[in-house]
């Protein structure tokens, strides 16, 4: 480099970097935040103070002694979180995933895709799977005016079981068909809308069906259930409550990565966590206008319609409308807390990582423990020891209590 180029400063040596390493450079520039109305400068504060206030609580010596010393009890968004836990509350982060929680967690309702495909013409069950057929044509919306006959083909291509041959003729035959029904000679799709559901309702499949089966109006959006099982208005522990909802996986999937993968769906503690964007805006507002009823309604759209069950649901939103009006309202810089989403959950979601990887260290401890347990008393028992004799059979019977704890009590301990 010349003694020109050394003597660079600023942004002409910030640009011959740049030029020089061939990468692209993210400058930011820092500015002190003025203005000539100091009120609005104060306002602006005191609202990222008070936002912040009511996410996280008095956590710093100086608000508690302001706050919850005095008895002034904060209710705040964390509160309301740990509520939803109480009140057997799991999300989902967006409208469709409900509808795979009610095929997997509620298997003896006749889910809708076994409604639809009921009636499916015999060469649409013989040769598409099901799952694939309905998911790609049926619950999406209808053909565009730009789709190729090549996506159509490649599409019901993806969409055959695993054991038709893609080469069978009359799998290809039929294929044709299919197509020759949306399409021109030209490659064109040929049918509006109402014509395009027509054709799918003459092969037996009727996409109402699908609408039928979702909420509509103010809560066709909505990412969240509510599980009776999983209701606890008394338990106050985290950890106890993200337990409980593991033991409820168990039923369903027997790995522990399944299980702990699960565990973190139904929390949504994964990507963006969508399903808060609806939750703390759509149904916290709701819930605190004391829309339960319309609420509810939504909900049993997905979840078994029995007496004693609504009964439950309605009982934990009528609780979650009560704390709801506890929290205090944002403040003008958001549209309201789930802007606050990403700051919020991903502090929860540091928290259950660490959580996890403290279960599996300690479940990976129990059962090394158990292990040395079993020998030492496989050694005790080779042992000829007649002096301490009573003092040897207390300490075997005691090695062989603790070797009879079966897992179940250890997790039971664990979660209560």
């Amino acid at each position: 480099m010349s003694k020109k180029n050394k003597n660079q400063v600023g942004y002409r040596l910030h640009k011959n970097r740049i030029v020089f390493s061939g990468s692209e450079i993210i400058r930011t520039i820092k500015y002190p935040l003025t203005s000539d109305n100091f009120q609005e400068i104060k306002n602006f504060k005191q609202s990222i103070i008070n936002d912040d206030l009511t996410i996280r609580g008095d956590i710093n010596l100086n608000d508690y002694l302001k706050y919850s010393y005095n008895n002034k009890k904060i209710y705040t968004l964390f509160d309301f979180w740990v509520d939803s836990l109480k009140a057997g509350v799991i999300w989902a982060d967006k409208g469709a995933t409900l509808s795979l929680y009610r095929d997997i967690f509620f298997p003896n309702n006749k889910s809708i895709k076994d409604i639809i495909w009921k009636n499916a013409s015999e060469k649409i069950k013989n040769f598409f799977d099901r799952d694939k057929f309905i998911d790609k044509f049926i619950s999406k919306k209808q053909l565009r005016s730009n789709s190729t006959i090549i996506s159509f083909k490649k599409r019901l291509n993806d969409c055959l079981k695993e054991e038709i041959k893609k080469e069978n003729q009359q799998v290809l035959d039929f294929i044709d068909y299919l197509t020759s029904l949306f399409f021109d000679d030209k490659g064109k799709v040929k049918l509006n809308t109402l014509e395009q559901e027509k054709i799918w309702k003459d092969l037996g499949l009727n996409k109402d069906f699908i609408k039928q089966s979702k909420p509509q109006g103010d809560f066709k959006d909505i990412t969240f259930l509510i599980i009776p099982e999983l209701i606890n208005f008394e338990v106050n522990s985290i950890e106890t409550l993200i337990n409980i909802r593991k033991h409820w996986l168990i039923k369903y999937f027997n790995n522990e990565t399944d299980i702990n993968d699960w565990l973190k769906k139904i929390l949504d503690l994964v990507g963006n966590f969508n399903s808060f964007s609806n939750y703390f805006n759509n149904i916290f507002n709701s819930l605190k206008n004391g829309k339960t009823k319309e609420i509810g309604e939504a909900l049993f759209y997905y979840l078994p319609s029995e007496n004693d069950y609504k009964k439950k649901v309605f009982s934990s939103l009528e609780f979650l409308s009560e704390k709801a009006k506890l929290l205090s309202n944002h403040s003008d810089l958001v549209n309201s807390w789930a802007d606050y989403r990403m700051f919020f959950l991903g502090k929860i979601q540091s928290w259950f990582s660490n959580f996890i990887k403290r279960q599996t260290e300690l479940d990976k401890k129990i059962f090394e423990f158990k292990s040395n347990l079993i020998k030492s008393n496989e050694y005790l028992n080779s042992l000829n020891i007649k002096e301490a004799r009573n003092e040897l059979i207390e300490i075997k019977n005691l090695i062989q209590k603790l070797i009879n704890i079966k897992d179940e009590d250890i997790k039971k301990e664990k979660e209560f």
